[in-house]
Order: structure tokens, then C-alpha cells, then sequence
């Protein structure tokens, strides 16, 4: 899905769980292709799901894009 997104998409933003930064995914695809990743401060509830968060954080994925500033969280730029 993210070789996908790297290759079709010249700007945007992603949401992807940020469970474990350690994987193959994260290393090979995600990091070396992104200008930043912005991980939630706590898990994130969806707008319209009923019941409790998510289990993992959640990590917003940018590419040509600005980073988001009015959220809570942290940001991990990668250039």
C-alpha cells in the first residue's frame, strides 16, 4: 500500500497505526520516502465510531505537505 502511495502521489498525508516503528514497513517504505511523520499525543477516537479509542497511536504520514501545528503530539521530520 505505501510503495503505492510513494510512487502514485506526489503530495498528501496518510494515517497509519504507529503500533511499532520498528518493522520493515517503517524502516524500508515509510521513513526513507516521507518528509515527516506526526504521532498523536494518546490514541485517537474516530468521529462517528461508537465505543473506545484505538488501541495503538496513530501516526499521520506527509509528503509535500506541512505538518500539522494545532494538534497534540510530536513530530519526527525526516529530511
Amino acid at each position: 500500500m505505501f510503495e503505492h502511495f510513494f510512487r502514485v502521489i506526489s503530495s498528501g498525508i496518510a494515517i497509519y497505526p504507529c503500533d511499532n516503528l520498528e518493522t520493515k514497513l517503517w524502516q524500508n517504505v515509510i521513513l526513507p520516502n516521507c518528509d515527516w511523520v506526526f504521532i498523536f499525543k494518546g490514541c485517537i477516537n474516530y468521529e462517528g465510531f461508537k465505543g473506545s479509542s484505538s488501541r495503538f497511536l496513530s501516526a499521520l504520514i506527509g509528503l509535500n505537505v506541512r505538518s500539522p501545528k494545532k494538534l497534540e503530539g510530536f513530530i519526527l521530520k525526516t529530511d
